[in-house]
């Protein structure tokens, strides 16, 4: 259920409880909120409670509506609201920051949720401290799945750091999970700016008036700083526009909640503009906006742009090259745009140069090369470089027609060219340097061949190379090899002093061939750290080297099957088998095998057991670029574990490559495996132990392995086939590795089904020869017993507060055959499973199994009231076999409900006098459900005591009595003396109760006295059922009974109270003289009382007096009735 309140202030620490009718805690709550949530049971009645300690603090609250859905336990809605994941803060003021999400629905995304709980803190927000975040009042109602909602956070202390996060609550109390936390920061103490904008988006230029706006807020209430706010506006990254702002109302002077700010003005050049205020306060604080991004505005001239050509050299400058000996040529190159298309100005672009002291050189006009002004024209400038070496700067300037000067990267102050004198390359003089720079000049490809290549740098400036160099170069056929080359070379000669690279450093890289030929040159490439070339003959000349032979290649056959990933067919065999190895060889350059090659090494274990020359397949064959194959068999007449390799060379003693060089395993020669009976205990002449069982028995297989190899991958493995025909077929796991010995190798597994079944083993080694024995034969057993089927119909039926009924069919004593021996039904408050079966608790006095089929039940008693149990059973048949365990049932104990059914007041009326005696209450009450002991009856204890809404209380006593058919008594309240001696409305209440299984179950009834016309009209239909007195009784009865009564004459009556304040009562039925009468009666008060008795009262002289009088107040009223028919 959940409850929402209109208004409600609870101040820490004290609490708001919500309860139950016996006044148990369901929840609680510590703060003040606008909702609260409570589980409830159909029916429960719910107290709110609070508790606090605060005397000098005003509460109070309001409950305007609550929402509950009916139900039980099980069928509650499963599914809460989705969980926010896409909140996130924006706005912020000091004192407060905006949140927006997407709402979630009430069942995931699906409907709408019930209500928000938004909370934030100045630390991160979990699930472990989410009762500790400040809770927001004031969150909004949440609206359909899919909707964007915002709320502003108020409350909250400038320049702070805050995380915020949000649940949300469906209509039966379930939360979602938290949401993302998002994080917001308030605006610092003193001034800020919001809301800034522009009121167009485009516009003409020095024509469209373009009103600019921003709020100004300070918590201080200070006014902005003199000349303040400030607005900035920028073309591009240049601001062209801007100034003080005026205030749209002069005689606003509150600044705590925003003042506004205008600036009008049009804006001077085309194009897309941008723009930010700032502002101070009195306080020299400050405050600044983001950049906004502006209006277009076309019409007028846009200045011209410089920008690098892009060309190769001139990607990120305008020089090429940037690195120069002295009276060398550099090229100047710049691109200039111009939006309108404006031609450049006479005597532009022009480029100036400086010396490396800084100093201008001179201003010099470039000439057009190509492109339009519009997309780009490309102008150059070719020049010498001096003899003064250094680093040289430029910078380029333009103006179009209109004299707009250009803007871009080439207007500033670029470095470049760099005049320095040219490095020098030479061959480093050692041996086998003497004339070149690699050695060896011949070798091998593919092979452990490295050829070292070695350059020697000298620079004049003693200048390093620049970063990568010297570099080496290799061409095979004039072609550079593409992903090998170049490659940068590494320093050898210590030192990095100028006087060493004045002098000469060695640098070297080594390099290996992969493919031979004759056809290979190189060559070397260095320049300065300025870019200047090396020059030298290993830079200018194309050296011829090295010549790289190729070696012949031996690969596998691939003739069949067996020869595709190795060169032995078979692989293996029995002693005495034949076997044949074979490989392919071939030339890159067609060289010829030398004599005796290729021959295959073989060897047994690790001793070469001879090395053979192969023969040719076909003599015929030449072509020893496209591959001949070679041959050789014998056979092998010991068993064991053999090895090979392949080994040639060309007729130039060139060593072959290629895996076959490798040594490899094979072939396998091998005696055939044997399995066999292990011969121990329950094995001696089977395989299988014990010979019968039951489903839950574990039958272990056995089998010997014997053979110099293991056995394969898998193996050995066993078949075990049931009288149905239902196949096993398992690895067997071993227990050693003395295979030549013999090794036993096992299964163990239950079989589930009944009958006699019969197995056999299979196994072959790992070279694949197959094993034999007595195992690989057929095997009648084991013999399988089945246990009772497993109950799947068991139902718990006709809750009462401490029993459940089972149903359930009967199973058979085999399966569904036969009838079983015993049950075994359990119950627990947690779901059964034959994990916590031990644990579950056994009834007694279960019934025998039935036949099969048959219905049967059973009645489970001493269970708690109210409580969800889980129900489960088993079967035994004789053996003793159980089956598994049944379904779970579920059933759960109803609430016992005591009910007052009956409260008589004295003498059937609800009309009470101060004479405690005559007041006494008769009450009983009703147990439900009637299945309860009747004992309880008995035990029902009760009390009577005043109504709590009662203004009067009469302070009845708390006299318990005990049992089903009671007299409480009823103390009547004194009447106050300033009544006339009239009285009121009594309530009362009366409170039963019992004790169940330790547990009180109550019944309250509130009672109030009967309305007085009803109680005065029900006393003439009373009175209406007794002996109508005579006439004569009424009329001249001046000597009538006692004193105090009415006196009437037939023709003048009068009424005559008796002596002193007496207060009387009467009921008259009179036939005659109604007129008189009422005149009589004028508009005396009298007081009330019981129609079948009239007592007397002497309030003021005796107010202890022991006789009673009516509660209901003062009143006359005259009952007009034809007793006897005559009028």
């Amino acid at each position: 259920m959940q409850v929402h309140f209109e208004n409600i202030n609870i101040v820490s620490p004290d609490k708001l409880f919500v309860l139950d009718n016996n006044n148990n805690e369901k929840a609680s709550y510590s703060d003040s909120r606008s909702n609260i949530v409570s589980p409830v049971v159909d029916g429960e009645v719910i107290k709110l409670k609070l508790v606090t300690d605060n005397k000098d603090t005003a509460y109070g609250f309001k409950v305007d509506r609550y929402m509950a859905v009916d139900g039980t336990p099980g069928d509650q809605d499963t599914t809460p609201p989705a969980g926010i994941t896409n909140i996130f803060a924006s706005e912020a003021t000091p004192t407060s920051v905006k949140l927006i999400w997407t709402a979630p629905g009430d069942d995931g995304n699906i409907g709408t949720a019930m209500f928000y709980d938004i909370r934030y803190s100045t630390s991160t927000i979990n699930d472990l401290n989410w009762a500790k975040a400040a809770q927001f009042q004031g969150e909004p109602v949440p609206k359909n799945a899919g909707t964007a909602q915002t709320v502003i956070v108020s409350g909250l202390s400038w320049g702070s750091f805050y995380y915020f996060g949000i649940k949300s609550y469906d209509d039966r109390g379930a939360a979602s999970i938290l949401s993302n936390i998002t994080i917001g920061t308030t605006s610092p103490a003193g001034c800020s700016l919001s809301n800034g904008k522009v009121d167009l988006n485009t516009g003409t230029a020095n024509t469209t008036v373009f009103t600019y706006s921003v709020l100004y807020n300070d918590s201080n209430n200070q006014a902005p700083k003199i000349g303040y706010p400030k607005i900035h506006i920028l073309l591009g990254e240049k601001e062209v526009k801007g100034g003080l702002m005026s205030p749209v109302d002069g005689m606003d002077t509150i600044y705590t909640d925003g003042k506004a700010y205008q600036y009008k003005g049009s804006l001077p050049y085309s194009g897309q503009y941008s723009f930010w205020f700032e502002a101070f306060n009195k306080d020299n604080k400050p405050a600044r906006t983001v950049v906004y991004q502006g209006l277009t505005v076309s019409g007028v001239n846009v200045a011209p742009n410089l920008l690098w050509t892009g060309e190769v050299g001139y990607e990120n400058d305008g020089i090429n090259p940037n690195g120069v000996d002295s009276g060398k040529e550099c090229v100047y190159k710049v691109k200039y745009t111009d939006a309108n298309n404006d031609p450049v100005a006479t005597g532009y672009p022009k480029v100036s140069v400086y010396n490396p002291s800084g100093q201008l050189i001179g201003s010099v006009v470039m000439k057009y090369e190509s492109g339009s002004w519009s997309t780009g024209a490309i102008y150059r400038l070719a020049t010498l470089t001096s003899s003064t070496a250094g680093r040289y700067s430029y910078k380029f300037e333009a103006k179009d027609v209109v004299g707009a000067t250009a803007m871009g990267s080439p207007v500033a102050t670029n470095y470049g060219p760099t005049v320095s004198g040219a490095p020098v390359l030479n061959w480093i003089g050692g041996t086998g340097y003497e004339k070149d720079g690699i050695n060896p000049e011949v070798g091998i490809a593919a092979r452990d061949t490295v050829f070292i290549y070695q350059v020697k740098y000298t620079d004049p400036d003693g200048d390093k190379p620049y970063p990568g160099y010297p570099q080496l170069h290799i061409y095979k056929g004039g072609v550079e090899l593409a992903g090998e080359s170049p490659k940068s070379m590494i320093k050898v000669t210590a030192d990095e002093t100028d006087a060493v690279y004045k002098s000469g450093v060695i640098y070297k890289v080594e390099y290996k061939f992969p493919i031979g030929g004759s056809d290979y040159t190189y060559n070397f490439e260095a320049t300065d750290r300025w870019g200047v070339p090396a020059t030298g003959e290993p830079a200018s000349r194309l050296m011829d080297a090295p010549d790289v032979n190729n070696p012949p290649f031996l690969e596998w056959s691939k003739m069949n099957d067996g020869y595709m990933l190795d060169g032995v067919d078979p692989d293996s065999g029995q002693v005495g088998a034949s076997f044949t190895f074979t490989v392919k060889y071939s030339h890159y350059d067609n060289d010829a095998p030398a004599p005796g090659y290729p021959k295959v090494a073989i060897f047994a274990g690790d001793v070469l057991f001879g090395s053979f020359t192969m023969a040719l397949v076909d003599p015929s064959a030449n072509n020893y670029k496209k591959g001949k194959l070679y041959t050789y068999s014998l056979k092998l007449s010991q068993a064991g574990s053999y090895s090979y390799q392949f080994v040639a060379c060309d007729v130039k003693g060139v060593p072959a490559i290629g895996e076959p060089i490798k040594k490899r395993i094979g072939p396998i020669v091998s005696t055939i495996p044997v399995l066999s009976w292990l011969g121990t205990a329950g094995y001696e002449s089977d395989g299988v132990s014990p010979d019968d069982g039951t489903k839950d028995t574990v039958f272990t297989f056995k089998v010997k392995y014997t053979n110099m190899f293991p056995p394969a991958a898998n193996l050995p493995r066993v078949i075990i086939t049931s009288t149905g025909g239902e196949v096993i077929e398992a690895k067997m796991s071993g227990t050693g590795t003395d295979y030549a010995k013999g090794v036993e190798f096992n299964y163990a597994t239950k079989l589930s089904g009944k009958g006699i079944y019969s197995y056999s083993s299979r196994s072959e080694n790992t070279i694949g020869m197959m094993a034999t024995g007595t195992p690989v034969q057929i095997m009648s057993g084991p013999r399988v017993k089945m246990p009772p089927g497993t109950i799947t119909t068991l139902v718990a039926t006709n809750p009462a507060t401490s029993s459940v009924k089972l149903t359930w069919t009967a199973p058979g004593d085999d399966g569904s055959i036969g009838t079983a021996t015993q049950y075994d039904i359990r119950y627990a408050t947690v779901t059964i499973t034959d994990a916590n079966w031990n644990n579950a608790v056994r009834c007694v006095n279960t019934p025998a199994p039935g036949i099969t089929g048959i219905g049967q039940s059973f009645v489970v008693t001493g269970l708690q009231p109210y409580t969800r149990y889980y129900f489960a059973m088993k079967t035994r048949d004789e053996v003793p076999n159980w089956s598994g365990l049944s379904n779970v049932a579920v059933g759960m104990t109803i609430l016992p409900v005591i009910t007052i059914t009956q409260v008589i007041p004295p003498n059937g009326s609800v009309s009470f006098t101060t004479l405690p005696s005559e007041n006494r209450i008769r009450c009983t009450a009703d147990i439900k459900p009637d299945s309860l002991d009747a004992g309880y009856n008995n035990q029902i204890e009760w009390e009577i005591d005043d109504d709590p809404r009662d203004s009067n209380p009469s302070g009845n006593p708390n006299d318990i009595q005990r049992g089903n058919d009671v007299q409480l008594q009823i103390t009547m309240p004194p009447v106050p003396a300033d009544t006339d001696g009239r009285g009121f409305p009594l309530s009362y209440r009366i409170v039963a109760s019992v004790v169940i299984n330790n547990a009180t179950y109550t019944s309250v009834a509130t009672y109030t006295t009967q309305d007085e016309m009803d109680q005065i009209r029900q006393e003439y239909i009373d009175m209406n059922k007794t002996t109508k007195p005579a006439r004569t009784a009424f009329v001249n009865a001046q000597t009538y009974v006692n004193p105090g009564h009415f006196v009437f004459n037939a023709i003048n009556w009068s009424v005559n109270p008796a002596t002193g304040s007496r207060y009387n009562w009467a009921i008259f039925t009179i036939g005659q003289h109604l007129e008189n009468i009422r005149a009589a009666i004028g508009n005396q008060i009298m007081s009330v009382n019981s129609g079948y008795r009239s007592p007397i009262r002497q309030l003021q002289v005796n107010p202890t007096a022991p006789e009673s009088r009516h509660i209901y107040g003062d009143a006359v009223d005259i009952g007009l009735r034809d007793w006897d028919g005559n009028g």
